[in-house]
């Protein structure tokens, strides 16, 4: 994500590669190697100076830097009798060579040395030359920090992030609303903040057991009114923040060497009876914990626990929440703070094109961003004619919106880098985008066949429109153009020509998409819930929570499923990893795919429907039941 731009140190100090302060304590930090002066940052506001910069105010803010005491293993660089005058008071401050202590810094002076300190860090190794730990006296209050070993965990500065759709989709403490009396634990970004916790790391091998602290700047997720749904408006995206949770409980994990847990605890508003509020808090935070899990965080080391009604927001919406403690209270220093998740798009700076189904997923939710007063209806239409367009569309959508065609236009007119990043993502993944969008917009409508409108009498294909716009076209599509290529232009080629390599009429990847249009559809109900003709409940889901549900980390029906629940929804069953009525299966689809490739055979050759001569309606039907044995067959493979 992109910073905010800072100016870089005052030239009198920062145009130089040693930058040292004008105080004894300064100069004692500096050649004790607590601050290196040989640090490669050679001019004004490069990249180095302007991280550490951002860095360096927090930090001061925090911690003071003049109270600095250091252990670390360089080569001195001083004889001995520099380093006794620089010995440390009990306290931990610098002795003058006369054993006074030094006199009061210049304002200036913190400000350098917390920079000096970041720099050190940022250039201290791949992750963190060393780890910080706050002193006792830091605790209580007086800010000291020493320098321990590097077994223990590190200090983490949470990295921030920019948002197109408004400031409050990534709060700090200090922008959420506050507590009574305390302040909101809100951690997740903001434009241009940096959140730095102030906790003790444990030593490493203790198993110790810390309780979460209120008053610390825990991570939240915020829920829709009487829902376990992640809340997902222009005011909170809260799947923005479980992106950067799992981002960030993955790290606290791997700090904590094995020691580390994750606390989820559920809280409603004071609306209903206490019964229902805290049966709603234990399911929040269950979702929690299940949205966790599926993005591969060990269960065993999470718990979920309900604490019923909470007033301790100051209006009801804040308090629909889950807030996630993290034990032992680890953070390490991020010394990269553009960065937040891999797969988070900057929606003011998107990439040419995403590169995985989650980062997509992103992009969608930077659109809706862009786009507020879009419904989530529109914005389906809308990605489905951004790949595929209008066309019969309207006769296979029964239910179609025109608002899809205008909110296209108006991404392309008024937002055109997120709308060239869509156009140029349509496959990601090995999965074609727009075969997910129009079964998904099929599905909002679910209609037993299709008719379509044509000069003359209307064919109408015995098909449901939600296979027409997925898998049975595709089929229907390969059956057809392999029995004109045969029948009317003398070519005999292989079933790799039309069905499962890319670019074909029935590509592996436009099967993933159909098939996943099928499994986003079940993962809404229990496991493979979603059957065939069954609406899709889509009003009031921002698509981009759909998706992120699903290839993101989504609970129940995951993208490892989507092949079991596509056969069940075809009415196929499966036992040991095998389709056990693969022959009824076959005989049971092939009639509507034969169906489509009737429809779409005239298409190819432009004559009537009686046209079609009885050995094309032998290949058709041929082919309409191998390329369902071969659809078939590939779904039990990939079970």
């Amino acid at each position: 994500m992109r910073a905010d731009n800072r100016k870089a140190v005052a030239a009198s100090t920062a145009s130089s590669t040693r930058r040292y302060p004008d105080t004894a304590a300064a100069h004692c930090l500096l050649h004790r190697n607590a601050l290196q002066p040989g640090l490669a940052v050679s001019h004004a506001n490069d990249i180095h100076q302007r991280q550490a910069e951002r860095i360096a105010g927090p930090l001061l803010r925090i911690h003071d830097v003049g109270a600095t005491r250091s252990r670390t293993n360089p080569t001195p660089i001083r004889p001995p009798s520099f380093q006794r005058m620089c010995s440390e008071r009990e306290d931990g401050l610098p002795r003058r060579h006369d054993g006074t202590q030094p006199a009061p810094q210049r304002a200036s002076g913190p400000r350098l040395l917390a920079h000096e300190l970041a720099l050190v860090l940022q250039q201290g190794g791949n992750a963190v030359a060393g780890t910080m730990e706050t002193t006792p006296a830091a605790r209580a209050g007086s800010g000291g920090v020493s320098r321990v070993d590097h077994g223990a965990a590190p200090l983490h500065v949470q990295p921030t992030a920019d948002s197109d759709r408004s400031d409050t989709r990534f709060l700090t403490t200090a922008d959420a609303p506050q507590r009574k009396p305390q302040a909101a634990s809100l951690a997740s970004h903001n434009r241009g903040r940096l959140i730095i916790q102030r906790q003790p790391a444990p030593d490493p091998g203790v198993a110790t057991h810390t309780e979460c602290d209120s008053n610390e700047a825990n991570p939240i997720l915020w829920f829709n009114y009487d829902s376990t749904q992640l809340r997902s408006d222009a005011a909170v995206d809260s799947t923005v923040h479980l992106a950067s949770l799992i981002g960030r409980v993955r790290r606290h994990f791997a700090s904590a060497a094995g020691l580390g847990r994750v606390q989820l605890r559920g809280y409603a508003s004071a609306e209903g009876d206490n019964a229902h509020n805290l049966d709603l808090s234990r399911r929040r935070a269950e979702r929690a914990r299940s949205l966790l899990e599926s993005a591969g965080i060990p269960g065993n080391q999470v718990t979920a626990v309900g604490l019923g009604e909470s007033t301790s927001m100051p209006s009801r919406e804040w308090n629909r929440r889950v807030e996630i403690c993290l034990t032992p209270p680890i953070q390490s220093i991020d010394m990269d703070p553009e960065e937040v998740n891999p797969d988070v798009v900057d929606c003011a700076h998107p990439p040419g094109s995403v590169v995985s189904l989650e980062q997509y997923s992103f992009l969608v939710a930077c659109i809706e961003g862009a786009m507020p007063s879009v419904g989530s209806r529109d914005v389906l239409s809308m990605l489905r004619q951004a790949y595929y367009g209008g066309g019969h569309w309207g006769e296979v959508i029964p239910c179609g919106t025109t608002g899809g065609a205008t909110a296209l236009a108006s991404l392309r007119s008024s937002h055109r880098a997120l709308h060239d990043t869509l156009i140029a993502s349509k496959v990601v993944g090995g999965v074609d985008l727009g075969h997910v969008f129009t079964g998904l917009e099929a599905m909002v409508c679910p209609s037993p066949h299709v008719e379509i409108e044509v000069p003359g009498p209307n064919p109408i294909v015995a098909m449901p429109n939600e296979e027409f716009a997925t898998w049975g076209g595709d089929l229907g599509s390969a059956a057809a153009s392999r029995t004109h290529d045969e029948a009317d232009r003398g070519l005999r080629r292989a079933w790799s020509h039309y069905f499962g390599t890319a670019g074909s009429m029935a590509s592996y990847e436009d099967l993933r998409g159909d098939i996943d249009a099928f499994a986003v559809r079940a993962g809404l109900a229990a496991r493979c819930a979603g059957t065939r003709m069954h609406a899709l409940p889509l009003p009031g889901t921002p698509i981009s929570q759909l998706l992120l549900g699903y290839y993101g980390a989504g609970p129940g029906v995951t993208v490892a499923d989507r092949y079991h629940c596509t056969v069940e929804a075809l009415g196929g069953t499966v036992a040991t990893g095998l389709i056990t009525n693969k022959s009824a299966l076959v005989a049971a689809m092939s009639p509507r795919v034969r169906s489509f490739a009737e429809t779409f055979y005239l298409s190819l050759v432009t004559v009537p429907l009686f046209a079609i001569g009885p050995l094309e309606a032998m290949l058709l039907l041929r082919y309409s039941r191998e390329v369902c044995a071969l659809f078939v067959n590939w779904l039990e493979s990939s079970l």
